[in-house]
């Protein structure tokens, strides 16, 4: 290391590798899907994908190739069945 560098270092009042404190016992369950926008029997496809969903109890789903028409968005279906307050489409 050089002179200047070391130099640079300073002593600190607090562990860097816990400067946290001690970690928080906590999880999160994350769900993505790719859901095939509204191809084939989609009604179907959507039933059951809300029971799988609301089986799994997720935090958060992330829906791939989800569909949105002018009055609805399956996010908001989903995000609704699922009891989740916020929902978001972002696409065409």
């Amino acid at each position: 290391m050089s002179q200047q560098r070391a130099r640079q270092t300073r002593a600190v009042s607090f562990d860097p590798f816990q400067p946290y404190g001690p970690p928080v016992a906590s999880t999160m369950r994350v769900v993505t899907w790719n859901v095939w926008v509204r191809y084939g029997n989609w009604a179907e496809r959507q039933a059951a994908l809300e029971v799988v969903l609301a089986d799994s109890r997720p935090d958060l789903v992330c829906l791939v190739e989800s569909w949105s028409v002018t009055e609805d968005n399956q996010p908001e279906r989903v995000a609704s069945r699922l009891g989740m307050e916020h929902s978001l489409f972002v696409g065409d």
